[in-house]
């Protein structure tokens, strides 16, 4: 039903550290996510945009795709980069460690029992986060904590 995407052996131009799973950018604009198996992360993922895309939420395109590094092929999904020129993405534990300086204090990266939704939503209002740039959300969506409630 859907496209998979053939990302050349080499095409692998710089890792991106960010995350738990093995990632790097190429083309100068896209993003290759590798699916740990057996996971499904990579139609999750394409699930996921459409269905956003479907009812109208801000988010990032997903396309299924085979990382030709070896004869099966590794599975994953890409995703253009959405920052325009000269914006930056800024991601949300940063944003919660500016408004909390607690906020993960002591712990790793991962499992952080202090992410919880009433620090989201307190780190979104804090913040005045915008809407997405560039995107439209649904008419009844209007301003960023609701469009992030709109994802869950």
């Amino acid at each position: 039903m859907y496209e998979i995407v053939e990302v050349p052996a080499d095409a692998s131009e710089y890792s991106e550290p960010l995350g738990s799973k093995e990632k790097f950018w190429y083309g100068q604009q896209y993003l290759f996510k590798v699916a740990r198996a057996p996971s499904g992360e990579d139609w999750a993922e394409k699930v996921c945009a459409e269905v956003a895309r479907r009812i109208g939420l801000p988010h990032a395109e997903y396309e299924l795709a085979l990382w030709k590094r070896s004869p099966a092929g590794i599975r994953g999904v890409i995703s253009r980069n959405f920052c325009r020129d000269g914006a930056a993405l800024v991601l949300g534990n940063e944003l919660l460690a500016e408004v909390e300086p607690d906020y993960a204090t002591g712990v790793s990266q991962f499992h952080v029992s202090t992410h919880t939704i009433n620090r989201v939503l307190h780190t979104i209002h804090t913040n005045h986060s915008h809407l997405p740039l560039d995107r439209d959300a649904p008419p009844q969506l209007l301003n960023s904590a609701e469009v992030f409630i709109g994802y869950l």
